[in-house]
């Protein structure tokens, strides 16, 4: 039975900021008990809020260790996907996604009732492992998992998650130089952020279809979602400020392509 007390006492002091006291006290709980797993995992937990990646790491590891002998899949499923997220913050992508899928197949153990409850920890798990994929350029593994995630969010009628799933889908299949198909997953999910009203979205959508069409040399059509997508940008950036438009430089490309095609075609 968990002392509530000396638990208390380490949430206080985590919550108040005083990290390096609560491992010290949590030494102490190690001096009754070395394996202690509560203290284990909130050592852990504060190795990362204090960016102690690989101690943190270690830490996980060692309680992943334990609970491998046990049949307990929640408790596993929840330090694997701790583990992957740690691997990915050190770069280690190829870590990252094998204790993530293990992560996945953990989940995918559980009973459908707690599947159901825990169902958003497996949309970040997807994305991750997808994003993960898509890094390393292995972009059939990473449609995959769009592909999953895009069946979840059909089902339980997320359209902004549809519309999101259906832009990543375009955006693989960009990548792998299949014009056709990201064409069709773009106007998709343009349909969707434009009766969600989302015009960020809606701006950058029109600038991949204009750069896609660009490259199929249909330079009317392309400077047309072009005209559109810098009509987007702009709106936004004169309403409020939009970060995804400053930090990608969105309005600089769709500007860029777009007096291109001005100059080259006389449009």
């Amino acid at each position: 039975m968990v002392n509530a007390k000396w638990v208390n006492k380490i949430d206080g002091l985590v919550k108040e900021g005083n990290l390096k006291t609560a491992l010290q006290e949590l030494e102490n709980i190690f001096k009754l008990k070395p394996f202690n797993r509560i203290a284990l995992k909130k050592k852990a937990e504060i190795y990362y809020m204090q960016n102690n990646l690989q101690e943190s790491l270690e830490t996980y590891e060692d309680l992943i260790s334990y609970y491998k002998s046990k049949e307990e899949p929640l408790r596993q499923f929840e330090l694997l996907k701790n583990i992957g997220k740690i691997y990915g913050l050190l770069n280690n992508s190829k870590k990252a996604i094998e204790n993530y899928n293990n992560a996945l197949e953990k989940f995918n153990s559980l009973e459908k009732e707690i599947q159901k409850e825990f169902l958003e920890e497996k949309i970040f798990l997807l994305y991750d492992l997808a994003a993960f994929y898509s890094k390393l350029n292995q972009y059939t593994e990473a449609l995959k998992f769009y592909e999953d995630l895009f069946q979840i969010h059909s089902k339980y009628g997320a359209l902004e998650g549809i519309a999101d799933d259906l832009f990543e889908i375009a955006s693989i299949h960009y990548k792998k130089k299949d014009y056709d198909k990201s064409l069709l997953n773009y106007y998709e999910s343009l349909k969707i952020y434009n009766e969600l009203k989302l015009p960020g979205q809606e701006g950058i959508v029109h600038y991949y279809i204009g750069k896609i069409l660009h490259l199929q040399e249909n330079a009317n059509e392309a400077f047309k979602h072009l005209d559109k997508a810098l009509m987007f940008f702009t709106k936004i950036n004169l309403e409020m400020p939009f970060e995804d438009v400053e930090e990608n430089g969105y309005y600089l490309k769709a500007k860029t392509l777009w007096d291109d095609i001005k100059n080259k075609r006389n449009i």
